[in-house]
C-alpha cells in the first residue's frame, strides 16, 4: 500500500488526505481527516463507501473538489505512477507553501 499525504485546512481546520494505491486490493484509497483530531471518525474515508477501492481518482478528486481542496498535480500524478508500476511501499508527503511544491520521502505520523 502506498501512501501520499497532503497537509490542507478543511473547515478552518489543519487537516489532511492520505491517498494511496493498494496493491492487495487493486484500487485507490483516501481518507480526509482532521491533524491530530479528536473525532471518532474520519471526515472521509473509502471505506464509507460501498465500493471502496475504485480503479480510478476520478470519485475522490471529486469528492474534495467540493470541499475545496484541490491535491497538488504532482502528488495526483505519483499516486497514478504508484498504481502503474503496482508499488506496494512509498510514503510521501506532498506540500504547497505560498505557491511552492515539495516533496518529502517520508510522513510524519504524529500529525494523523
Amino acid at each position: 500500500m502506498t501512501k501520499h499525504l497532503y497537509l490542507c485546512y478543511y473547515n478552518n481546520r489543519p487537516s489532511y488526505v492520505l491517498l494511496g494505491w493498494d496493491n492487495n486490493r487493486k484500487g485507490f484509497y483516501m481518507i480526509l481527516d482532521y491533524q491530530n483530531g479528536n473525532e471518532d471518525c474520519a471526515i472521509y474515508s473509502n471505506l464509507f463507501s460501498k465500493k471502496p477501492y475504485p480503479k480510478t481518482l476520478g470519485k475522490y478528486l471529486d469528492y474534495l473538489k467540493d470541499k475545496n481542496i484541490i491535491l497538488p498535480t504532482q502528488m495526483i500524478d505519483a499516486v497514478l505512477r504508484d498504481a502503474f508500476r503496482r508499488l506496494e511501499d512509498n510514503e510521501v508527503t506532498h506540500r504547497v507553501d505560498g505557491g511552492s511544491y515539495t516533496r518529502l520521502e517520508t510522513i510524519d505520523y504524529a500529525i494523523l
